[in-house]
């Protein structure tokens, strides 16, 4: 009786603190400038947080599924910081999606009006969200701006059911797997986002979960069709996500092969067969599939850049040379002590997490399931591609940054972290290791982007205003243009005309004058020149002072045809 009133009590603090927080993002989107003061974020936060971890680690009888329910809105919570305070969706491609999406609806062919984005190509997500609704009523943007959180709790969900079947402590083990993955700032933004990866990583766990279906199960025949169709439909949902599926196929039936043989030389420990063991001929039609599918998609697909990526390789002069380390994630464009937080701190939990792995995996060796060695490894070609990405591949190549490939990585590597903690170290090493996990947790918050959630942070908001819709209101939008405040824009969605970044005119400052319109943000250019001063701008100077002198009250190369407290719109810019 005792331990069901402690539960009930830290329950109900638990959802006191969820209400707390709700609360405060909505005053930011109701009085902005005059919200609650930022206590008011960070503290129910940092509790929420707290409470998972102390029943975990400082309150032995508590229930699985009390804590995966506070796992699962601690999640959705997270979510909301990009979606209550602001008007819009986050990041510039969930746009051009609603815009296929409604291109959908109308003609029945999943095809994007923006000719050089290729939305057909990977069409799951696109054709998911067009039948949500259809099914359900609701308008496209509502289903763009809420659908990838419920898309990302039931990806959580699944891996909680993964990790749970594969470690024989079970429950607690998937619980600290999924806490991590839930906070981790890229699954934050990432599954905040209406993009290709939200439905992709749901099909790569459901995967995973077929794959035990079928070893353990007695309905093999009706499993082993399931995981097929999923397989090949993965190739129709992410480029990224189904070439890291093929390359952990790579990397799991071959560790478990050479354990196998090894072992084959001794007795094999009890309880650490494979929970799941896919059979060469499943592989072999999931790679054929995938790669005839990537040639036949080559001018837009993951073959090309493969291949742009191998004949890199034998071109020296190329290597190193205008790499995202190069030009972006270096201290020297650091401005901040939060940027050095960030920056400093990235390499340090790596390199604690690194050594727990390595000190679990090697300690207790002759114990472990093969899953843990295989996601290790996983997670160690994702940190190597990573860096290759990061230091050696032109960022030309690609357009993606680099820390996709570590967040798929930790997507299967924070179970057999969580595996080490939680089954070697006992006592205090144990709450050592958990009061890092807590660390990392409250560094990954302060990792997710101030603007957001907090209206007089420094910089632009991540996410449109309400400013930004009347603005795309007030205009006919016709011809090309470009927006000096990272592409996010409502006119996506009001008009269904695409702005392009001004990130892609940085280096050519002759493009500007031929542009029909163009969008400018004061907080960014005022941001961009703060950075100037200090040395650390990473953009084009000149095309920084045109901008400059565009936004100036008295110019004289364009006509002002819009102007609000933060935005200027400039039509006409060709001499």
């Amino acid at each position: 009786m005792r331990d069901n009133r402690i539960t009930l009590v830290l329950l109900v603090l638990f959802f006191v603190a969820a209400g707390v927080f709700v609360l405060y993002l909505a005053s930011v989107r109701l009085w902005l400038h005059d919200a609650l003061p930022v206590a008011f974020f960070w503290v129910p936060l940092l509790l929420m947080a707290g409470l998972i971890l102390f029943q975990l680690v400082g309150y032995p009888r508590f229930d699985v599924r009390i804590i995966l329910l506070e796992v699962l809105v601690l999640g959705a919570l997270l979510h909301s910081i990009l979606k209550i305070p602001y008007f819009g969706l986050y990041d510039s491609d969930s746009y051009e999606l609603l815009m296929t999406v409604v291109r959908t609806l109308e003609h029945g062919v999943a095809t994007s009006p923006v000719a050089e984005i290729r939305n057909e190509l990977w069409p799951a997500l696109v054709l998911w969200a067009a039948l949500l609704v259809q099914v359900s009523g609701l308008d496209p943007f509502a289903v763009v701006r809420w659908s990838p959180v419920f898309l990302n709790l039931l990806f959580l969900v699944l891996l909680f059911l993964l990790f749970r079947n594969i470690y024989p402590a079970g429950g607690p083990v998937a619980l600290l797997a999924v806490l991590l993955l839930a906070c981790l700032e890229p699954n934050v933004t990432f599954g905040s986002a209406f993009t290709r990866t939200a439905v992709a990583l749901v099909v790569f766990a459901t995967i995973l979960l077929l794959f035990q279906v079928v070893r353990r199960e007695r309905i093999q025949f009706e499993a082993t069709i399931g995981l097929i169709l999923g397989l090949i439909a993965l190739a129709f949902t992410h480029h990224l996500t189904a070439f890291m599926a093929l390359v952990f196929l790579l990397v799991h039936p071959a560790v478990v092969w050479w354990l196998g043989f090894l072992r084959g030389r001794g007795p094999s420990p009890a309880g650490t067969a494979p929970t799941f063991a896919p059979g060469a001929t499943v592989i072999t039609l999931f790679f054929t599939a995938t790669f005839a599918y990537w040639i036949y998609a080559a001018d837009a697909g993951t073959f090309t850049v493969l291949v742009r990526f191998l004949e890199s390789l034998f071109t020296a002069d190329a290597l190193g040379v205008g790499t995202y380390g190069g030009q972006y994630y270096v201290a020297t464009h650091i401005v901040s002590l939060r940027g050095y937080v960030l920056y400093w701190g990235f390499y340090l939990f790596h390199v604690l997490f690194a050594g727990l792995l390595a000190y679990g995996l090697l300690r207790r060796h002759r114990f472990r399931r093969p899953e843990s060695y295989s996601f290790a490894i996983f997670l160690g070609v994702c940190a190597g591609l990573a860096a290759i990405q990061m230091f050696v591949m032109p960022r030309t190549m690609v357009d993606a940054g680099p820390f996709r490939f570590v967040f798929l990585g930790w997507v299967l590597g924070f179970g057999v972290l969580a595996e080490c903690i939680w089954r070697d170290y006992r006592g205090w090493c144990r709450r050592v290791c958990f009061a890092v996990v807590g660390m990392f947790i409250v560094y990954n918050f302060i990792a997710l982007p101030p603007e957001a959630w907090n209206p007089n942070a420094p910089g632009r908001p991540t996410n449109v205003l309400l400013e930004d819709y009347h603005m795309a209101e007030a205009l006919t939008w016709e011809g090309e243009g470009a927006a000096f405040k990272n592409g996010r824009l409502a006119i996506y969605h009001v008009s269904g005309v695409r702005s392009q970044p001004l990130g892609y005119h940085l280096n050519m400052p002759a493009q500007l004058d031929d542009l029909d319109w163009l969008v400018l943000d004061r907080r960014e250019i005022q941001s961009s020149l703060e950075l100037l001063e200090h040395g650390k701008y990473p953009g084009s100077v000149p095309v920084l002072e045109r901008i400059v002198e565009y936004a100036g009250a008295k110019c004289h190369l364009a006509n002002r045809i819009y102007e609000s407290e933060h935005l200027v719109v400039l039509r006409h810019l060709r001499h």
